[in-house]
């Protein structure tokens, strides 16, 4: 039978892990935008639908506004997921408090960048990390990975 020292190791490593895999996925986000930019034009595209009436200038400037925001949110992206694991596994205090407050704020950005044009994955690209923060959250508030 295991410890609780053992379950809360177990549960904290599983938590860890799927940190990870959001900041992986935030990353990804980061590469697919990459990869839209300097081949696919996938962005432009969809503008080019979206708004037709726009000059090439400003189809330019809105794909480079869209593509930096994207890499804004997978930047912080990283860095929170790869915080909060940090935090989780050192059994920070406040872990689930933050963790909770990170969610909320990365959801509410998803909702908030859904009205822009993206092509699909983007869009699914960008909506990866929050709901693995669900998953997180949700270990993160089952598990003991409380500090003792």
């Amino acid at each position: 039978m295991p410890t609780s020292t053992t379950a809360a190791s177990v549960s904290t490593r599983r938590v860890t892990t799927t940190m990870y895999i959001g900041a992986a996925l935030s990353a990804l986000l980061a590469a697919l935008t990459f990869l839209d930019q300097v081949a696919v034009d996938g962005i432009t595209d969809v503008l080019w639908d979206e708004y037709p009436d726009y000059t090439s200038d400003e189809i330019a400037t809105e794909a480079g506004a869209t593509a930096a925001a994207l890499y804004v949110l997978a930047a912080l992206g990283v860095a929170c997921w790869l915080w909060l694991a940090a935090a989780t596994r050192r059994r920070w205090h406040r872990a689930r408090l933050a963790s909770a407050i990170a969610f909320g704020l990365a959801f509410v950005t998803s909702l908030s960048v859904a009205y822009v044009p993206l092509p699909n994955y983007l869009a699914t690209a960008q909506w990866l990390p929050p709901v693995v923060g669900a998953v997180a959250l949700a270990l993160l508030w089952k598990g003991d990975t409380r500090a003792e």
